[in-house]
């Protein structure tokens, strides 16, 4: 029967028995409590637990587990902000009751000067959940954004992510079969480079079914020094230019760093945008009419988009009108998985100067 003393002036609660936890998993951070003393208690684990009333259930989720404190601490703050709830206080006890009725939940009478909660946590719906349980490679594939075998091996190794079974390449995904098959690409050019943001390439694709969200079209441009890809969905492609221009201002001002040069195709939607970015002191390069092949990163990035999008909707069993959705996530991902064309380093880690948490 654990006894908690509701604490108006904690910001979290805290408990000192890992057994008054129905869920909790190992603390990795290097935060500590501090107490009135000013001394600071380590945290050994986090969690959650539920409160029973006779109709009602409080839930009390970020409970942080420190052994060297005296009594378990209940968040006034915490507990009405994620349960919905006030809690009053008079000289002889406090009383719970739901912010939306009005009704009265609970009432406990205040003990040796202290405004205490008693309560029981069944033992059956106890579950430790660690990070030590492996999940197996396919699983990892799937929660990742169905990457290539070398890039879901770089991330399980480097990130010491805990998986089940060793599968040799190639992963067999039926999803990744079905959506990614494609002819050999053309060779790649060399082109100089020594900072983001210096060339950045672009392509504007069309879906043949508008997204549930109205979307026909979306642009992506790609940074070439650190393969950094921005996911624009549009609904109409003479968005083109305002989108370039709101960007080209937006990472001027963010990496204090202009664009050199500018890679499109040739379709209309580029060429407006000629006399645009010769007034900024952008060169224009455009690939040969009818080959699109030749804006090679691009074609590449757009086709990893559609492939890898299409591997997910059909994983979760969606329709494709939700395509929008799953390529803006297709992105996020590619972003924060190291790229096999930048000797396995993360876009995300180049640009920003720091790794991404998985």
């Amino acid at each position: 029967m654990p006894l908690w003393l509701l604490d108006t002036g904690t910001s979290n609660h805290v408990t000192t028995d890992l057994n008054n936890l129905a869920l909790y998993s190992p603390y990795q951070g290097n935060k500590t409590v501090v107490i009135g003393d000013g001394s600071g208690h380590p945290i050994t684990h986090t969690g959650s637990t539920s409160l029973s009333l006779s109709s009602h259930s409080i839930k009390l989720n970020h409970v942080l587990y420190v052994p060297n404190i005296d009594k378990n601490l209940m968040s006034v703050c915490q507990t009405c902000a994620y349960n919905n709830v006030s809690i009053t206080f008079d000289p002889w006890s406090n009383q719970v009751r739901d912010l939306t009725t009005g009704t009265l939940l609970k009432t406990e009478r205040t003990k040796n000067g202290m405004y205490e909660w008693l309560e029981s946590v069944s033992s059956s719906t106890r579950v430790q959940v660690l990070s030590a349980i492996k999940t197996s490679m396919n699983e990892w594939h799937s929660r990742l954004s169905h990457p290539a075998f070398d890039i879901l091996n770089c991330i399980l190794s480097k990130c010491s992510l805990p998986f089940s079974n060793k599968i040799q390449a190639p992963l067999l995904c039926n999803s990744c079969s079905i959506n990614k098959i494609h002819k050999l690409c053309f060779g790649t050019n060399i082109i100089s480079f020594s900072r983001p943001l210096e060339v950045i390439y672009s392509d504007v694709w069309t879906s043949q079914l508008f997204s549930v969200d109205g979307h026909k079209y979306y642009l992506i441009l790609v940074d070439h020094f650190t393969r950094y890809t921005w996911f624009y969905p549009l609904k109409r492609k003479s968005q083109v230019f305002e989108t370039f221009n709101c960007f080209k201002e937006l990472f001027k001002n963010r990496f204090q760093s202009r664009i050199v040069t500018f890679y499109s195709e040739n379709g209309g939607e580029f060429m407006v945008m000629k006399l645009f970015l010769s007034n900024n002191g952008i060169a224009h390069r455009t690939s040969p009419p009818h080959t699109p092949e030749h804006n090679g990163i691009s074609e590449r990035k757009h086709r990893h988009i559609v492939e890898t999008g299409l591997a997910l909707l059909s994983h979760a069993h969606m329709p494709k009108e939700y395509w929008s959705f799953a390529f803006s996530t297709v992105v996020y991902f590619i972003n924060r998985l190291p790229s096999s064309s930048l000797n396995l380093q993360v876009p995300f880690e180049i640009l920003f100067q720091e790794a991404p948490n998985y």
